[in-house]
This record gives C-alpha cells, sequence and structure tokens, in this order.
C-alpha cells in the first residue's frame, strides 16, 4: 500500500512540474520584449539608399491624421574630411501629407534649416502638427517639407563649407536634396523648391538662396543672422584680449569650447592646419602686446556680414529667386540683427531686387512657431510650383 502511495505521488509531482513548465514557457512567450525597430545609416561611400524610401514611405501606415514624419538617417559625402570627426551619416526629418499615400501624384518640397542648437526632430514635429491643422482647415496646399540638421560639434555649423567643419552647404544643396529627389515623389525643378530657416538657419536661407537659385526659387527667412556695417561689435560674437586666454586653455587641454565665438569662427574663419579650437582670430598676444590682424577680423565680419559685397556679386541670382521675404521681430534681444535685416533689405533696393521685409511684434524666439504658421507655410503654398 505505501509502495502505491509512493508511485501516486510521484505521478502527481511529475504532473505538477510539467504543468509548470508549461505555464513559464507560455509566460516567457507572452512578455518577450517586442526588438525595436532602428533605422540602419546608410554608408557615406554611396549617394544613393541602400533601401527604397519611396517604397518605405507608402508601406508605413500613416497616423490619424493621415500624414507622415519620418526620421531618416542619410549619406553625407559632403562632410567627409573634416578635421572635427563630424560623422558622414546625418538625421533630416521628412514630413509627407496624407496625400501622399492615397495619390500616385508629385509635390513641391521646402527645406527648413535650424537656428543655433536647435535640432531637426524639434521642427519635423513642429511642421507636421502645423500642416495637419492648416490642410484640415484648407489653408495651404499639400507640400512636403524636410528639416534639415545643422547642428555639428560645436553646437552650429551656419551651413556654410569649411575644411574644418565639414562642407555644410553642400550637405544641404546636393546631398540632401539629391536624396529626397531619389527616394520620394518630389518635382524635381527649381521652382518647385523653397529653402526656409531661423537665426543660424536665416542665416544660411538667404546665403544658400542668393548662391543656388537652379536649386532653390523660393526663400524666407527668419530672424536672420546678418550684420550691418557695425553687427560684429555689436553681436555677442567675442573678439577681445580676454579671449585668448580661452583659446591657449583650448589648445592645451585639447578640448572646444563649446560656444558661439569657436563655432562662427571654425565655420567663417577656419584654420585647418593649426591647434584645437582651428580658428584664425583676429588677434595674437606677441611679447605682451596686443597685434589685430586686419585680413582675419575681415573674415569675421564678412561672416554674417560683407553684404554689400555679396549682394553686388550675386545680383543676377538674387534676381531669379521667384519670391524672398526677410523677416525680424522688433524687440529682438539680439539688437543688430533687426539693424542687419533692414541694411540688407537697403542694399536689395538699391540694386532692384525683388524682395519683401516684414517686421512684426516680438522677440527672436518666442513667435518662430507662430510665424512658421501664419507666414511661412503660406507663403511656400502660395510661391511654389505644383506641377
Amino acid at each position: 500500500m505505501i509502495k502505491k502511495l509512493s508511485c501516486l505521488l510521484a505521478l502527481l509531482i511529475l504532473i505538477s512540474s510539467l504543468s509548470a513548465c508549461s505555464n513559464q514557457k507560455q509566460e516567457t512567450q507572452t512578455t518577450k520584449a517586442v526588438p525595436k525597430v532602428i533605422t540602419t545609416p546608410i554608408s557615406s561611400t554611396s549617394g544613393t539608399s541602400t533601401g527604397d524610401s519611396k517604397t518605405d514611405a507608402n508601406n508605413k501606415s500613416p497616423d490619424l491624421n493621415g500624414s507622415q514624419l519620418l526620421t531618416k538617417q542619410i549619406p553625407a559625402p559632403s562632410l567627409m574630411n573634416n578635421i572635427i570627426g563630424e560623422p558622414t551619416n546625418q538625421e533630416i526629418d521628412i514630413y509627407l501629407p496624407a496625400s501622399y499615400f492615397t495619390e500616385n501624384k508629385y509635390y513641391p518640397v521646402f527645406y527648413f534649416l535650424p537656428g543655433f542648437g536647435d535640432t531637426s526632430s524639434y521642427y519635423g514635429t513642429v511642421f507636421k502638427d502645423e500642416m495637419d491643422n492648416l490642410l484640415k482647415n484648407s489653408k495651404v496646399k499639400d507640400m512636403i517639407i524636410v528639416s534639415v540638421n545643422g547642428q555639428n560639434k560645436l553646437t552650429g555649423s551656419f551651413y556654410v563649407n569649411s575644411p574644418v567643419t565639414g562642407n555644410w552647404e553642400d550637405f544641404v544643396v546636393k546631398d540632401v536634396v539629391s536624396y529626397v529627389d531619389s527616394n520620394y515623389r518630389t518635382i524635381k525643378k527649381s521652382s518647385a523648391r523653397g529653402i526656409s530657416g531661423h537665426s543660424m538657419g536665416g542665416f544660411g536661407t538667404i546665403n544658400i538662396a542668393m548662391r543656388h537659385p537652379e536649386v532653390f526659387s523660393c526663400a524666407y527667412a527668419l530672424s536672420p543672422g546678418l550684420f550691418d556695417k557695425s553687427g560684429l561689435s555689436e553681436s555677442d560674437i567675442i573678439i577681445n584680449e580676454s579671449y585668448l586666454d580661452m583659446i591657449k586653455a583650448s589648445e592645451s587641454s585639447g578640448e572646444f569650447i563649446g560656444d558661439f565665438t569657436n563655432a562662427y569662427g571654425a565655420a567663417f574663419s577656419p584654420n585647418a592646419n593649426g591647434k584645437i579650437p582651428y580658428i584664425n582670430y583676429p588677434y595674437k598676444l606677441i611679447k605682451n602686446k596686443l597685434i589685430k590682424d586686419t585680413t582675419v577680423l575681415k573674415a569675421w565680419e564678412n561672416g554674417f556680414g560683407g553684404l554689400e559685397g555679396k549682394v553686388i556679386k550675386y545680383k543676377s541670382n538674387l534676381k531669379k529667386l521667384h519670391a524672398l521675404t526677410i523677416e525680424y521681430g522688433t524687440n529682438d534681444e539680439y539688437t543688430w540683427i533687426p539693424k542687419g535685416c533692414e541694411y540688407f533689405s537697403s542694399l536689395l533696393k538699391s540694386q532692384k531686387i525683388k524682395h519683401t521685409l516684414v517686421s512684426f511684434d516680438g522677440d527672436h524666439q518666442g513667435h518662430v512657431v507662430e510665424r512658421i504658421r501664419e507666414q511661412v507655410l503660406p507663403f511656400f503654398s502660395n510661391n511654389l510650383s505644383f506641377n
């Protein structure tokens, strides 16, 4: 009897053990983590995608508004050979309207350049929210919008070519535009492309538009970094003897000083053969005497400035633009920006270059989203070609 009970007990234990294993297996299966979907960076040695983004965009389910915001790592061969280790894959954010998923048509595109320290992802979200609402109320036409990264290891690239930070102008004009045209249903002509940006990106907007009317036909610059003849001395860029101590500290430590002055210098007065921070500075201390280099100082002035010469040099290009708007806030805390915008407008007028100068009651940063909603998006909806 005891033997039978022992066998029965062993059998019950075995059944219980098998049931527990089965339950544990089921629990493991149901709680297994869902793998993250990662966009693999595209090799910088190729100018085209290894996948088909057209298919990717069409296969992605649009959100409740019917539109889609895509974040892409794209090849940036223009940034190769920079000396600060800037990656040759860069992020852009692409807004596709709801109709992109339901209609087989082609779209105009406008490209947005964020300001110093701002991210493309932030503006990507802004454009999606604002476009969805405006389209819902039939206030603008369907467009593709691309928000372009302009941040680098020094916080801002100024969207210009530099042997130190890389060729950011070429990145925008060549790498980004060719990627978008190759992978999405865009109208591939300048009349269907526009460019806009804020602050540092506003400067980039004007600089790129006047140099590349064969790529962009319309431009809207929000509070752009522009100097009048005294703009450099009134700006936050530090041009004095005390800054030399910061440069020496950076050279000895081998670390960058993360400020606007160094980023500006690396963009407009680079010294790829020197030491960190790789800039030519307008002053040197020689035998305890401060020596000014007028040639170098001119390079610093001509970054955001030198506008008279630029307007004359690019006069024919500026006249090719279908629409150009420059705007600033009358209460901008960077007081040199309104002065620079007014000065630039006066130079355009003197050369009979068609443009619009707009001022609004606001500061530098606080009204950007409002201005995008009320001015920028309608501007491109009205001025870009849709066929």
